[in-house]
């Protein structure tokens, strides 16, 4: 896929790419592409040499993932603690805004009567009061934010391109992180005697060792009003008094070394909690394999609201319309990033995104247009892609659209519809479009949605003014569309089976870090051994199982052998689990289905003669 041009082949050796390069494969590959490690990098990321005795905890939490996953069926399941980091201010009004919201002292709290309803408490479990917090700007020392500049936005200042500075991000223009966000949360509504009390014993022993006898300020303070379950919000200054400074990991390790801690400490104070993984656990990861579960199968009440929600799942009649026509644009972009990861493992590391920058220019310069003129006649933009044919009030958008993709009348079309989908009037009888935001949305950052795509629909996403003209551009008042008759949503089906393909990816790919971990930490030890076998258990249900038969998807081959041990391997005619336990079938509902069919079989005479007490 590389041209054999010398001179272009020597500038992706050196690495080097413009900004248009980078979004093209941020915006196909994801803004991880670069920072991905190859299956056979080992367990430490960039390079790094782990010094001795370092990260004891999250050793420690990293061996006990291995007995969850040597238990196999026998794990008891229960009821999980859960932490997550929310949030991660730079800025010193960010830290400010985020002490308001978690003491109850903002101007609607006021309005609502809830000003300082929340105690609050410092990291030894001492009590403070509202004055306290508002003096933690001074008593934690953060810096305002012309000290803790990054070292771009510092060479944009020292150039005096003051326009350039202002044009950054926030997290892009600031440097430190001043402090982090966690929220502990159980699964209780805090209506049980003696509920909170337990919470709050536990987290005062939990923060105390978690952060404050590493030299970390902290205010914390529980939360029982606004949602389904009990919660405490932690923050945490990220300096230390002793000079570190809080990191966290990409792999989650750090928070779940936290997990068996707020855990542990849950039992001492009288609720009985676990803190593990789904993908440790073997029952939810057969019926993940299987497309039974989704990998992140999150109940939290944030999480319920409309953002959360699959917002395509709404549309009533674009999925109709264009549905196919976007299914086969994302198959088009699924076979290019194929290719790209296939040119990524023969080459460096540096050479990834120039390799992947021109390949995928090359790639989305062969389109393959076949446009549905049926589906478009119910558009104005139903004959030609001319500019004749285009209302004066779209002509600035169509020479964006133009350069964006290879048929601009059919995705001018696209957007339109998705747009206008579930208008209506209100009560003042003003025309409402609940899906602009969408559509804007859709056409800037997955424009394969809309249309078949150039490899410069992907830079053009990231443009201010492309950005005003879809906030501003104009839409009738009144359109009517035939509405669809009964149909099957292909793309939402689509994006399903896709879904399903990315979390059998994810639980792989955590189970070989596993591996690795352990091989490289504990070699010759029992723990890669039993994540050898979990890795084989899975891939087998990748490679045998189908996908449920409501997708109408057929068997899933696996990308490729997991080498390492016996396990994962496609010859296997019958294979069973740990302790003999059968291998989850995805026809089956659950794994107590198969129990329950087996324990009304009638049972043979010696057996029935052995539960009387006969011999």
């Amino acid at each position: 896929m590389i041209k054999d041009d010398l001179e272009d082949w020597d500038w992706v050796k050196m690495g080097r790419f413009s900004d248009a390069d980078e979004r093209i494969v941020q915006g196909i590959m994801g803004k991880r592409f670069r920072l991905a490690h190859p299956p056979s990098t080992v367990s430490h990321p960039k390079g790094k040499v782990r010094r001795k005795g370092a990260h004891a905890k999250r050793d420690a939490s990293l061996s006990g993932r291995a007995f969850v996953i040597e238990k196999g069926y026998r794990y008891a399941r229960g009821k999980e603690a859960v932490i997550r980091a929310r949030s991660r201010p730079k800025s010193d009004h960010g830290v400010m805004t985020l002490l308001r919201y978690v003491a109850r002292t903002r101007r609607e709290d006021e309005k609502n009567g809830q000003y300082g309803a929340v105690s609050l408490w410092d990291g030894f479990g001492a009590p403070l009061s509202v004055e306290d917090i508002h003096a933690v700007r001074k008593r934690w020392e953060l810096l305002p934010d012309q000290d803790n500049l990054s070292r771009t936005a510092l060479k944009h200042l020292k150039k005096s391109d003051l326009s350039a500075l202002h044009a950054m991000g926030g997290r892009e223009r600031l440097r430190h992180v001043q402090a982090w966000h966690f929220v502990f949360s159980i699964a209780e509504d805090g209506a049980e005697e003696g509920g909170e009390r337990k919470l709050r014993n536990a987290m005062r022993v939990t923060v105390d060792g978690a952060f404050t006898a590493k030299g970390h300020k902290t205010v914390w303070g529980i939360h029982q009003d606004h949602t389904d379950h009990i919660h405490a919000h932690v923050v945490v200054r990220a300096l230390s008094d002793f000079g570190g400074r809080l990191h966290s990991d990409i792999h989650g390790d750090y928070l779940h070394a936290l997990r068996l801690r707020f855990a542990e400490n849950l039992k001492l104070s009288g609720l009985d909690y676990n803190a593990s993984w789904r993908v440790d656990r073997r029952y939810e990861r057969e019926r993940i394999m299987a497309g039974l579960e989704p990998l992140h199968d999150d109940p939290s009440p944030w999480r319920q609201g409309k953002a959360w929600r699959d917002p395509y799942a709404n549309l009533n009649t674009w999925p109709y319309y264009f549905g196919d026509r976007a299914v086969q644009n994302m198959e088009r972009i699924e076979d290019a990033k194929a290719i790209i990861r296939q040119l990524a493992e023969d080459a460096e590391r540096h050479e990834w995104t120039t390799i992947a920058a021109q390949a995928l220019r090359q790639l989305l310069d062969e389109p393959l247009i076949q446009t549905s003129w049926l589906k478009r006649a119910y558009h104005f933009v139903s004959r030609s892609a001319e500019n004749d044919d285009v209302p004066d009030e779209y002509r600035e958008l169509f020479e964006y659209l133009k350069t964006m993709y290879y048929d601009p009348a059919d995705a001018l079309a696209s957007w339109q519809h998705m747009a206008l989908d579930g208008a209506y009037r209100d009560q003042q009888g003003k025309v409402q479009y609940p899906h602009r935001g969408l559509a804007n949305w859709t056409l800037r950052h997955r424009p394969e949605y809309l249309g078949c795509v150039k490899a410069n629909a992907y830079v053009m996403g990231g443009d201010k003014e492309l950005k005003k003209i879809l906030r501003t551009a104009w839409l009738p008042k009144s359109h009517q569309v035939p509405e669809p008759p009964e149909y099957v949503d292909v793309f939402a089906k689509y994006r399903e089976i896709r879904r399903v393909q990315k979390d059998r990816a994810k639980v792989i790919a955590e189970l070989k870090r596993l591996f690795h971990r352990y091989q490289a930490d504990w070699p010759g030890t029992w723990l890669p051994e039993v994540t050898d076998q979990a890795i084989g258990q899975a891939m087998l249900i990748e490679i045998g199982h189908k996908l449920p038969k409501v997708m109408g998807a057929g068997p899933i081959k696996a990308a490729s052998k997991w080498k390492p041990g016996a396990g994962g391997q496609s010859g296997a005619s019958d294979p069973v689990g740990d302790y003999g336990a059968p291998v989850l079938h995805a026809e089956n509902e659950n794994a107590t289905d198969q129990k329950q069919e087996r324990s009304q079989k009638p049972k043979s005479r010696s057996r029935r003669n052995a539960s009387r007490g006969r011999g």
